[in-house]
């Protein structure tokens, strides 16, 4: 899917799909006679979509100002100031943030992703929540429930949240969803998961991952601040079912 469209080129066409020569008209008035969209429409469909999230991200420093609430885990912080999205790092170590800030870095995890110039490192948590129009969590599941409660009396009441943690609740075996509704129930909410890697992410390597939510508006926006030329964001709306997903993984990869 990292063919074409988003980064090199939006009149070239994805791997995959072949040109007009090649398809030829027997396939075009095979799915006209099928009903179905013919595959010139269906391309020219999807080149055009990738256009418009091209002119999103281009004019993402207009977009929301985003926080990423973390714990040594900075890769989507990184990916939306390259972006162009304005965003701050929050971390809760005052020397890890001192650090990160000093080194422009993170020379403990990843020393050869370099932060952006327009990504700030702040370790005063209100300041960045109450500035914030998207709040991402990337914590360990052990620490969601603790970071949740921490920004809940900062979070903007037109604010959306969104987190890439992946797991349960430890302490009640609930679903992370559900404690985002249990404490900002007014907010629309979205999870941020999938098969990425922060040092795959720092080399600029192809990386996909889907972004769920009841708020088709709210998946859209997330996705595309996300959305790169090596990085593609998918939006769907089963949230138990991405989360479910994403805790499993790691116990079936390791029981196989």
């Amino acid at each position: 899917p990292f063919g074409g469209g988003l980064g090199d080129g939006v009149e070239q066409l994805p791997r995959g799909m072949a040109g007009p020569d090649e398809e030829g008209p027997v396939l075009q008035r095979d799915a006209q006679q099928r009903g179905l969209e013919p595959p010139d429409q269906r391309r020219r469909r999807r080149v055009a979509t990738d256009v418009g999230l091209q002119m999103v991200v281009e004019q993402a420093d207009q977009l929301e100002r985003v926080v990423v609430a973390l714990r040594e885990r900075d890769r989507f912080a990184v990916l939306l100031a390259r972006n162009g999205v304005t965003t701050t790092l929050w971390g809760h170590s005052a020397q890890s943030v001192v650090n990160m800030a000093t080194a422009r870095a993170n020379l403990r995890y990843l020393p050869e992703m370099r932060f952006p110039d327009a990504l700030a490192v702040s370790g005063v948590l209100e300041t960045c929540v109450r500035d914030a129009g998207i709040v991402l969590i990337a914590v360990p599941s052990h620490a969601f429930r603790d970071t949740l409660e921490m920004i809940t009396p900062w979070v903007r009441a037109d604010a959306g949240i969104a987190w890439a943690t992946k797991g349960f609740d430890p302490g009640s075996g609930r679903f992370l969803h559900e404690l985002v509704h249990q404490h900002l129930p007014t907010h629309p909410a979205a999870v941020v998961t999938g098969p990425s890697f922060a040092r795959e992410v720092a080399l600029g390597m192809p990386t996909a991952l889907t972004v769920h939510s009841a708020d088709d508006d709210f998946a859209t926006t997330v996705a595309r601040l996300l959305h790169a030329p090596t990085f593609r964001a998918y939006t769907g709306n089963d949230i138990l079912g991405a989360e479910l997903g994403g805790a499993m993984k790691n116990v079936l990869a390791v029981a196989t």
